[in-house]
C-alpha cells in the first residue's frame, strides 16, 4: 500500500501498472499527470500478512489538483500471486462533513426558524 502511494506521489506509473490486476494505464497516468499527492494516512487494515494470501487497507491520501485539495478515501483489497502483492480493487469511501449550524442560523429543516428555536 505504501509503496504504491509513494510510486504514485513520485509519477512511477511503470511500478503502478506492475503492482495492479488489470491495471488501466492511460487512467493512472492522467491521475499521476493532475495531481500532487500530499500525505497518506492508513487508518486500518486487515491480513495481509506473509500467511495471508488477501489483504484489505483502509486509508485516506490528501492531494490537490489544480490547486483544490481533496481527500481520498479508500478501501483497497489486495491479493498475492506468485508470491507478489497486487492492488486488485478499490472502493472510494466519500467523506461525509456534517454542517455546523450555529443557534442563531436559520435551522437546516427549513422552517424558517432560527436554529435555536426549532431543531438545535
Amino acid at each position: 500500500m505504501r509503496s504504491r502511494y509513494t510510486a504514485y506521489a513520485l509519477g512511477n506509473v511503470d511500478y503502478i501498472e506492475a503492482t495492479e490486476l488489470d491495471a488501466d494505464r492511460k487512467s493512472i497516468e492522467d491521475w499521476v499527470r493532475a495531481t500532487r499527492f500530499l500525505a497518506l494516512r492508513v487508518l486500518e487494515s486487515e491480513r495481509g500478512q506473509a500467511e495471508d494470501e488477501v489483504g484489505r487497507v483502509v486509508f485516506e491520501a490528501d492531494y490537490e489538483v489544480n490547486g483544490q485539495p481533496g481527500v481520498h478515501r479508500e478501501t483497497s483489497e489486495f491479493c498475492r500471486r506468485d508470491g507478489r502483492w497486487f492492488f486488485e480493487r478499490g472502493r472510494q469511501n466519500p467523506i461525509r462533513q456534517a454542517v455546523k449550524v450555529g443557534r442563531n442560523d436559520p435551522c437546516p429543516c427549513g422552517s424558517g426558524k432560527k436554529s435555536k428555536k426549532c431543531c438545535y
